[in-house]
């Protein structure tokens, strides 16, 4: 049997979460987990160290071994904070604690900084120290808990929002990674989601060190989701009682510019109806719905988004060419638009693999609970609740009522007619705000993946072009499909 080791369990969450990075000029990206000597400074900066006890800090970032696994993030990506000062004869603190005016050849220009964050995030961290010396692990656990100074997850602004050590904080396991497989996660499976973030080894390229991730198996083929260029059939004109031809496309997204235009347009923090407006202005109203915002892995800025749309790939270029304003570029990568004609059907009993972010509600016909508005959305688990449990709150019927069972039932009963469903498994669950027409509520935002087998091949495609539920123009909706396991 191989040694175990005490492994002393970490939470980094937090509303936002910053792990650092390689600083470019005023441009300060965040990676996607914490590096060594931002543990290392955490960990000092719990214990008391001073930031001039330099021997302190190597001899504990030499026997510093960790790991980490990302539990939850947000899926509109980073948040970049863009600061402007202008600071010509103007006091301010200094880092070691003294007034100093402004001055020198810059002091008459304005200053300008951008910061990428994580929103939202949770992250676990277990950790172990290499031999027997100063600080033991137990001491460690008791400064995170009683930490000498204010504690920080990488910059001064990323305040924890709980104790970074809890109940249970340490396990016994051999390897980091088999330390994270038995720390439950927010979706009660550890093991699926364990990282094996710690591991340090020589990078083949540069010789220096670097942190190798182990992917769990659902995100790590995730080109396997994506459009492929390809050989396009003929546009063909819908045929009438049949299906009209259409297309999927991908097209590559910078967030950056997204985010700023946002603002400057005045849309909300709605990322979803952002994408309905500038895909609106590029190729015409409901011209690429439904469509699927996919996060990139390696690039915090870039992600890309997938879409159905009945305009061949001339029609789209046609539309930029001519009417889309200059905006367009800056949001979306234009050059690098591509397209694939879908199939008009499908074979009936072909099995299929399937993601789809949906937003599960129903319209209310009668009034329920707290709701009286005829034709309001509520979410579907709550409104399941509420029927069979009227007299009791909704958060107190447990495991009564499922949210998974209730959001499969619910995606079955849209695909009723044209596939069954075989497995289906919620991988995400978040509340967000949908802003639509002046109004604003609050609603699950969910990811379902699963099997699904094709009943009827022409309502199947049909409903692929249409999509699944509501909200189909602002991000929900798409099914993305992929070959099924073993097909």
């Amino acid at each position: 049997m191989p040694e175990e080791y005490r492994w002393l369990v970490l939470h980094l969450e937090a509303p936002l979460l910053s792990f650092g990075g390689v600083r470019i000029d005023h441009i300060g990206v965040t990676r996607d987990f914490p590096c060594l000597s931002m543990m290392t400074g955490l960990l000092a900066n719990a214990l008391g160290y001073r930031r001039t006890e330099w021997e302190k800090h190597q001899q504990l970032q030499d026997r510093l071994i960790f790991a980490a696994r990302r539990d939850r993030e947000n899926p509109a990506g980073l948040l970049t904070d863009i600061q402007n000062a202008w600071l010509s004869g103007e006091k301010g603190w200094t880092t070691w604690g003294e007034h100093e005016e402004g001055g020198g050849a810059n002091a008459n220009a304005p200053h300008r900084r951008l910061r990428d964050y994580h929103m939202d995030q949770h992250v676990v961290v277990v950790l172990r120290l290499r031999d027997d010396g100063t600080p033991a692990l137990d001491t460690l656990a008791e400064a995170l808990a009683r930490p000498a100074r204010p504690l920080f997850i990488g910059r001064k602004p990323c305040l924890p929002a709980g104790p970074l050590v809890r109940e249970a904080p340490f396990v016994l396991a051999a390897t980091a990674y088999d330390a994270l497989s038995k720390i439950s996660d927010e979706t009660g499976d550890g093991e699926a989601r364990a990282l094996a973030a710690g591991r340090r080894t020589r990078h083949r390229k540069t010789g220096g060190p670097h942190h190798r991730h182990s992917r769990y198996p659902e995100l790590e083929n995730r080109t396997a989701w994506r459009c492929t260029q390809g050989r396009r059939r003929p546009d063909r004109a819908g045929k009438a009682g049949g299906m009209t031809a259409f297309h999927m496309i991908s097209l590559p997204v910078d967030l950056r510019e997204l985010r700023r235009l946002m603002a400057v347009n005045g849309l909300g923090a709605d990322e979803g109806r952002a994408l309905h407006h500038f895909l609106c202005e590029a190729f015409g109203k409901s011209a690429v719905q439904p469509f699927r915002l996919m996060p990139g892995r390696n690039s915090s800025r870039y992600a890309t988004l997938y879409g159905y749309t009945e305009q061949p790939e001339a029609g789209l270029r046609k539309a930029l060419a001519e009417t889309a304003p200059p905006e367009s570029g800056l949001v979306f990568d234009l050059g690098h638009l591509a397209v694939k004609a879908m199939p008009e059907s499908w074979s009936i009993g072909r099995r299929l693999a399937f993601d789809v972010r949906v937003r599960p509600v129903r319209r209310l016909r009668n009034p329920v609970g707290t709701f009286t508005r005829k034709g309001a959305e509520v979410d579907a688990w709550l409104l399941e609740a509420l029927h069979r449990f009227p007299d009791r709150p909704p958060e107190d019927v447990g495991e009564r009522v499922r949210r998974d069972e209730v959001y499969a039932r619910w995606l079955a009963e849209r695909l009723d007619g044209a596939a069954r469903i075989e497995t289906v498994r919620m991988t995400r669950l978040e509340q967000t705000v949908a802003l639509r027409k002046g109004s604003a509520s609050r609603g699950p935002d969910v990811t379902l993946q699963g099997e699904l087998t094709v009943t009827n091949g022409a309502a199947f495609a049909e409903k692929l072009h249409r999509g699944v539920g509501r909200h189909t123009a602002y991000g929900y909706g798409m099914l993305l499909l992929r070959p099924a396991q073993g097909g």
